[in-house]
C-alpha cells in the first residue's frame, strides 16, 4: 500500500504560484422573464412564463392577505425567510482590504500567503479541481469547483458567487460571509469563510476516478497546523461550523 501523503503547514508560508487565465467572452443575460421591444409604437412585451392557473393562485393569495389584514411586513419577512431556506445560490460578502490574498486552513492559524505577480494564487489539486483566491478591487474573492466521488459537480464558487446542487448535497448552511456543504453521508465537504484579510477553507476535492485531495485543519492538538491529504488514506473529518438541519437553523453557527 502506498504511504499516506501528508503535508503539514504551521504558521505562514509565502508562495509564488502561476495564475491561470480566466475565460473571457461576450456578456449575456438570461432568465425566466425577457423584455422585447417590438418596434411598433414603442410597445414592450414582457414574457415571464406565468400561466393562467398560476395567475389565479397568485390572485387568491393576494386576496387572502388583504381579507385577513395580515401584516404586510411580516408576510414579506416570512417570504424572504422561505426564499433563503430554499436557496441553492448566493454571494459571499467580502470587506474592503489591501492585504495579500491569504488562504487559511480552517481556523488553524496556518496560512498560505501569496505575494507573487497579479495577486492571484491558484492551487490545482486534481483534474478539474482547483482553488483560486484573488484580490479584486480591494476585495478578496474565492473560486472553486467541488465534485463528489463519481465526478458529479456538488458545488461551485466563482469569485464569491456560489451555487450548490440540492439533488446531490444533503444540506447546506450559510450566512453573509460563510458557506458550508454537507454530503449525503452527513460529512462536511466544503467550508468557506470570507474574512477581511483572508479566506478560511476546508474542503475535499474529488476527480472523476474517485481520487481525492483534502485541505483541512490538523485534528491533532499536539501537532496543530494545516494539512494537505490525498489518497490512499481516508478524508479527515471536517467539523461543521453551522447548526443543522438548515431549515430550522438557517444561518445559525455552532457556539465555540
Amino acid at each position: 500500500m502506498k504511504p499516506i501523503v501528508l503535508l503539514w503547514l504551521v504558521g505562514f508560508v509565502a508562495l509564488a504560484l502561476l495564475p491561470q487565465s480566466q475565460p473571457s467572452g461576450p456578456a449575456r443575460t438570461a432568465g425566466r422573464c425577457s423584455v422585447a421591444n417590438t418596434g411598433n409604437q414603442n410597445t414592450f412585451t414582457i414574457n415571464c412564463g406565468i400561466g393562467k392557473e398560476q395567475g389565479h393562485q397568485m390572485l387568491a393569495i393576494l386576496n387572502r392577505i388583504l381579507a385577513k389584514n395580515f401584516d404586510l411586513q411580516a408576510v414579506m419577512a416570512k417570504l424572504d425567510e422561505l426564499t433563503k431556506s430554499n436557496a441553492s445560490s448566493g454571494v459571499l460578502l467580502s470587506a474592503s482590504t489591501s492585504a495579500f490574498p491569504t488562504i487559511e486552513f480552517g481556523d488553524s492559524g496556518a496560512s498560505l500567503v501569496y505575494k507573487g505577480p497579479n495577486g492571484k494564487p491558484n492551487l490545482t489539486f486534481l483534474e478539474d479541481s482547483s482553488l483560486t483566491v484573488e484580490r479584486i478591487a480591494d476585495h478578496i474573492a474565492v473560486s472553486t469547483i467541488l465534485r463528489d466521488e463519481s465526478g458529479r459537480m456538488v458545488a461551485e464558487i466563482e469569485r464569491n458567487e456560489w451555487k450548490v446542487r440540492p439533488s446531490i448535497v444533503w444540506d447546506r448552511n450559510y450566512n453573509d460571509n460563510s458557506l458550508e456543504v454537507i454530503n449525503e453521508a452527513g460529512d462536511v465537504v466544503l467550508q468557506i469563510v470570507v474574512l477581511p484579510d483572508r479566506i478560511r477553507v476546508q474542503a475535499v476535492w474529488y476527480d472523476k476516478s474517485g481520487n481525492f485531495f483534502e485541505m483541512v485543519k490538523s485534528p491533532d492538538p499536539n501537532r496543530p497546523g494545516g494539512l494537505f491529504v490525498r489518497k490512499p488514506s481516508s478524508p479527515i473529518k471536517i467539523f461543521p461550523i453551522f447548526m443543522y438541519p438548515s431549515e430550522r437553523h438557517l444561518g445559525e453557527m455552532k457556539k465555540p
